[in-house]
């Protein structure tokens, strides 16, 4: 439902749109103090309705604004006549921010060019790895060097500049992306102008609830449009919308960068350039990180749990699926976080891509805390007791201690689950190789 390509100079209609932004924020508010209200997990599918649901509501309004808009007539917008400016929402207000290299930003910063803006935090584990995929994914689809990209930490006490410097390196920062440390007063300075809404949740994974909204920003300051990160649609008019902004050709630019290159020579590196793709692709972000994504050191020709009790073999068709639509098979005690690369790939891109995941061999066991004797462990798999997923044990391994043992876990949502309620996954698995004494 992104907000579709308008005239500069209807400042009635922009007016529309603006109140409905501000209506937009207010349901948002309240939708989230309601959430706040019953402490309980919930999943990055609930969150998002609940966010996004507002999304309905404004659409319906744009539609209730827009019928008589004697503008809107074919007869006045050839269909195939592609605007030449987006209409004026708002400005962004000043701000003063430190980015991940300690370098103060102000909206100064970005004046002649134009810009995306998102909201996150580094110790999300819901929304916001999605969110920043989709940001790394806009990165490589706009390689114009006039645009800037900046993400908004809503975490001010966690996200210090060192800590946004780290999560830039996991992720594979582009230079032109600048994420910015914030403080309180400021942040809801930005939010309100914004029209968003940055809110403390009770759920303890997730400590802050926001909007999973992207910005379109001209190189005035002035908001030209908003999408929602989460649809597809979206997205694809996010990308078309930038590079009206910046003067460009959207369909010659996707198409060099879906380009099938030239085979592989005999003993030409496919490896390199599958390494070489994932760090712009940004793949470490997730798949470094235990609580996001399972790592995929050695997960080429092994077999993997899914959800529901479904288990496949990580061969070269399920590697390829699972990049091109990883929402189909979900590995067991993960959310579906990665967004779908189908249509951002060329076919040898992918190879390339399956290529370095086979390259990637497990990582070497180490000590571990909590085992007896400190011994380390051997290659040997051991089962998580809760999904009965097969883990390699190691000190990067999500584990927790009981009774002198222990236990291995696919994720901390694994662990998590095995010591609110010890007893039933153990008796469960009574016999499993699922302890290390």
């Amino acid at each position: 439902m992104a907000l579709r390509q308008l005239t500069a100079g209807d400042d009635a209609f922009c007016k529309d749109v603006r109140h409905l932004a501000s209506l937009w924020q207010g349901i948002e508010r309240a939708m989230l103090k309601n959430m706040q209200a019953t402490p309980r997990r919930v999943s990055i599918r609930f969150v998002s309705v609940a966010l996004l649901m507002p999304a309905v509501v404004l659409a319906v309004g744009l539609l209730i604004a827009l019928r008589d808009r004697s503008w809107l007539r074919a007869s006045e917008t050839p269909a195939n006549e592609a605007p030449t400016r987006l209409g004026v929402l708002w400005e962004v207000p000043p701000f003063a921010f430190v980015d991940e290299d300690g370098r103060r930003v102000t909206e100064q910063t970005f004046r002649g060019h134009p810009w995306i803006a998102d909201f996150i935090f580094t110790r999300c584990t819901t929304a916001c790895p999605l969110i920043t995929a989709k940001m790394r994914l806009l990165q490589r689809s706009l390689p114009q060097r006039t645009l800037r990209f900046a993400s908004f930490s809503v975490d001010p006490e966690f996200d210090t500049p060192s800590v946004l410097g780290e999560y830039a390196a996991r992720w594979g920062g582009d230079p032109r992306w600048h994420l910015l440390s914030t403080d309180h007063q400021s942040l809801g300075t930005l939010s309100r102008a914004m029209k968003v809404a940055v809110e403390p949740s009770l759920d303890p994974e997730n400590p802050i609830a926001h909007s999973t909204l992207f910005f379109l920003i001209d190189d005035q300051g002035k908001v030209r449009g908003f999408y929602d990160s989460l649809d597809a649609h979206d997205m694809q008019r996010l990308v078309a919308d930038a590079n009206v902004l910046s003067g460009d050709d959207h369909s010659a630019i996707r198409a060099t960068l879906t380009k099938d290159r030239e085979p592989a020579a005999p003993g030409s590196d496919r490896v390199a350039q599958g390494r070489a793709l994932a760090s712009a692709l940004g793949c470490n972000g997730c798949h470094d990180n235990p609580h996001l994504a399972p790592s995929l050191h050695g997960l080429a020709g092994r077999q993997v749990k899914l959800e529901k009790g479904a288990q496949a073999t990580a061969d070269e068709g399920y590697l390829r699926q699972a990049i091109l639509d990883p929402s189909a098979a979900v590995v067991a005690g993960y959310r579906a976080l990665m967004p779908p690369y189908r249509g951002h790939l060329s076919n040898l891109q992918l190879d390339d891509l399956v290529a370095f995941i086979g390259s990637l061999r497990e990582e070497p066991s180490s000590p571990v805390a909590g085992s007896s004797g400190g011994t380390s462990l051997d290659t040997a798999t051991i089962v998580d007791p809760v999904c009965g997923m097969e883990v390699t044990a190691s000190t990067s391994t999500s584990h927790a201690a009981l009774g002198g043992r222990t236990y291995y876990f696919c994720s901390d949502l694994c662990r998590d689950r095995f010591l609110e309620n010890p007893e039933r996954y153990l008796h469960r698995d009574s016999g499993s190789k699922a302890g290390h004494e």
